[in-house]
């Protein structure tokens, strides 16, 4: 069994309140409620009731203590049963946990005491004058969540509300305590929580997602009523939230509804769901959208989607018909030149001429070239992006190919500057192209303008050592990579 360091600290920093502690270990005895409260809401549980008469957290807790203790002191007298359970508490990930061995109980128990010393205790006190009590409880609220007791930490949330009357939770706990209550099975307390997080932020998919397994006619209701003033659904994720959670309940006329805005359209997240959900109609209305679309992004899409279904000519068409009336437009002409690459170089060359300095274009052209193999003409527009434009790490199929006019083009880059970042790169070039002494200089011009930066420090260090620069110690010495420059190694 592993402790954090935190805790072997013995810290305030984890958030435990003394006597709490312990609390962690054993799942409390009032009744689990799918009618749980939160923070001003109507407590059903019969622990907060008996801590109310009792007019005393603390008091509470103390002589819930005094049981703990005796069942700590059993746990601990029971290896097989204080494994499972301490285990089951602290190690969440899954993992089977390691057996305790009596050093480990010994050190627990000292742990424990230590949780339940004066010192601890009034360390925490301290705390709690400084940052709040409310502050110290949303640590233990936390803690609780780390250790899959929901019920434990909503009534932390409920005290926190009893601390503070301006006290009042985030969405983010809410989904925190709704996760844990899902995966407890307990669903109709997770559905109770989700919505309030949805509530409070009704353009989250995420939490509208969780409601849509858990209760979506709950999820309807709270977004009409956010939609009182017709603002929730004038924005793309409410009407994706309200689209998913009608298609929930078999809806899918409302939910297709749902996800046009007053305009008409359809966003780019409506139109995922819209396929997912009923693609033969999604289909016929996006085909029908592109004709009138003036931007060309229908078009796209509907090419992507007979692309991603395996129907090329039908992308192609789409494409082509884009291009008619945006020729520039360079998503459609990179989507083109996968499915069609001579169309696609004859559409590079074109762009080539309308803008011969571009190193864009001139990469993309070298691309298609080699997606053709016609390597050579691929080297030599790649050589021409390379000297246009600002790219540092030039591709690999050009050191192996030109490695004498790429090195020759960045030299004339880092003649006279004062970059430590472009003669690193630099260094890195000389490096990949099998000159370990020039490329060590470099790195040291990089060092010498930035003597701070570690990249260069390591990189200098690592040669000097004889070592790759590029790998850890573990990695081949320099000889075993072939490098024998006499500056290294002599």
């Amino acid at each position: 069994m592993k402790l954090s360091a935190a805790v072997l600290a013995g810290t305030a920093a984890c958030g435990i309140l003394a006597g709490f502690a312990i609390a962690t270990l054993t799942a409390p005895s009032s009744k689990a409620s799918n009618h749980g409260t939160i923070a001003g809401e109507v407590n059903a549980s019969e622990g907060a009731e008996s801590r109310a008469e009792s007019g005393s957290e603390a008091a509470f807790l103390d002589a819930e203590n005094r049981a703990l203790r005796a069942q700590l002191k059993a746990l601990l007298q029971a290896p097989e049963r204080g494994e499972r359970t301490l285990a089951g508490q602290v190690n969440t990930n899954g993992e089977e946990p390691a057996a305790l061995d009596d050093s480990s109980k010994d050190l627990l128990g000292a742990v424990v005491a230590e949780y339940r010393s004066k010192a601890f205790s009034d360390a925490l006190e301290a705390r709690a004058m400084h940052d709040t009590a409310v502050a110290v409880a949303r640590s233990l609220f936390n803690e609780y969540i780390n250790a899959q007791r929901p019920q434990d930490a909503e009534r932390i949330l409920n005290l926190m509300g009893k601390l503070s009357p301006d006290f009042a939770p985030t969405a983010w706990e809410l989904t925190n305590l709704a996760r844990k209550y899902t995966e407890q099975g307990d669903r109709g307390r997770a559905a109770a929580l989700y919505a309030r997080a949805l509530g409070m932020e009704p353009n989250n998919v995420e939490f509208a997602s969780q409601l849509a397994e858990l209760d979506p006619a709950v999820g309807i209701a709270l977004l009409l009523e956010a939609n009182a003033d017709g603002e929730l659904l004038a924005h793309p994720t409410g009407r994706y939230n309200m689209a998913l959670l009608l298609i929930k309940t078999g809806d899918m006329e409302g939910a297709i509804a749902a996800l046009h805005a007053s305009d008409g359209s359809i966003d780019s997240m409506g139109w995922e769901l819209f396929f997912e959900h009923a693609p033969e109609r999604a289909l016929a209305e996006l085909a029908e959208a592109a004709k009138t679309d003036p931007y060309g992004t229908l078009s796209l899409r509907l090419a992507r989607y007979f692309g991603d279904n395996e129907k090329p000519e039908e992308a192609i068409r789409a494409l082509e018909a884009l291009l008619a009336t945006n020729p520039s437009n360079v998503e459609a002409i990179d989507c083109l030149a996968e499915l069609s690459p001579e169309r696609g170089l004859a559409l590079l060359a074109s762009s080539l001429q309308a803008s011969p300095t571009s190193p864009d274009v001139w990469q993309r052209y070298a691309e298609q070239l080699r997606r053709l193999g016609r390597m050579d003409e691929a080297v030599q527009a790649g050589l021409e992006a390379f000297r246009l434009g600002t790219e540092t790490w030039p591709a690999d199929y050009l050191l192996e190919a030109a490695p004498d006019e790429v090195l020759r083009q960045f030299e004339t880059r880092v003649t006279g500057s004062l970059d430590d970042e472009l003669w690193g790169d630099y260094g890195d070039t000389l490096w990949r192209a099998g000159h370990a002494e020039q490329a060590l200089k470099a790195w040291e011009r990089a060092r010498g303008i930035d003597g701070d930066d570690s990249e260069w420090i390591g990189k200098v260090k690592a040669m000097q050592a004889g070592k790759n620069p590029f790998g850890d110690d573990s990695d081949e010495s320099l000889q075993e990579l072939g490098y024998t420059d006499s500056v290294i190694f002599d």
